[in-house]
Formats: C-alpha cells, sequence, structure tokens
C-alpha cells in the first residue's frame, strides 16, 4: 500500500502513479506527460494553475522502455478521478503534439511512494 503525503495546500494530499511505457522508435518520450496533462487540465498548453497540480518526470531505461513517475496533488476524495485520469491517458497510447504523433504502449502502471524519487514499479 502506497503512503499519501499533506501538501503545501490546505486539503491537498501528494500521491504518485508510477507507470512503464514503450514508444515507437524516434518518438516524442515527453508525449506522454502532455498526455497526462491534456487529461487532467484540458491541455498540456493552458492558462491559469492546474485544477491537480502534477509532474511527470520519465527517464529511459537500457531496454528501451520508459520510467514515467506522475506526482500530483489532490483533495483525497479526487484521487481516484486523478488516478483514473491518468491510466486512461496512458492507455490511450498516442498523443498529437507539437512534433507529431507519438505512440506507446503500457507495461505497467500502479500507485507509487510520493516520496520515492524514481519509479517504483
Amino acid at each position: 500500500m502506497t503512503r499519501a503525503r499533506r501538501s503545501s495546500y490546505d486539503a491537498a494530499v501528494r500521491f504518485a502513479h508510477a507507470l512503464v511505457v514503450r514508444f515507437r522508435p524516434g518518438d516524442d518520450t515527453r508525449a506522454l506527460g502532455g498526455a497526462v496533462t491534456q487529461a487532467l487540465c484540458g491541455h498540456w498548453d493552458h492558462e491559469g494553475p492546474c485544477r491537480w497540480p502534477h509532474r511527470t518526470a520519465a527517464s529511459l531505461q537500457g531496454d528501451g522502455s520508459v520510467r514515467a513517475r506522475v506526482a500530483f496533488e489532490c483533495e483525497p476524495a479526487d484521487e481516484a478521478e486523478v488516478r483514473r485520469r491518468i491510466v486512461d491517458a496512458a492507455l490511450r497510447g498516442w498523443l498529437d503534439g507539437p512534433e507529431g504523433r507519438s505512440e506507446w504502449i503500457v507495461e505497467r502502471e500502479g500507485a507509487a511512494d510520493p516520496d520515492a524519487t524514481t519509479s517504483d514499479r
């Protein structure tokens, strides 16, 4: 079971979700983060603050997979909705971004420790 951590926001708690994905060769690995932001905020290039502040960190692994971790802050009552949106965006498997379409497949995903510095999935 993962832990939640109290955020600097009044009622918000910090959570995290880890993913392991595999992109097509040459695709933009930042696209997953864009897809998550689009799912949570309506577009990756939006004005104003995020309803659910979040950050996606991704790193390319030696086997060609990408480990990603989405840290987000929300009220405990919103956690399931935020996770659902993150997973739905990841499982959709594509984003038409500024560099064109990028596609990926999700190999693993699940809740992560919000205090971890790397993906723990």
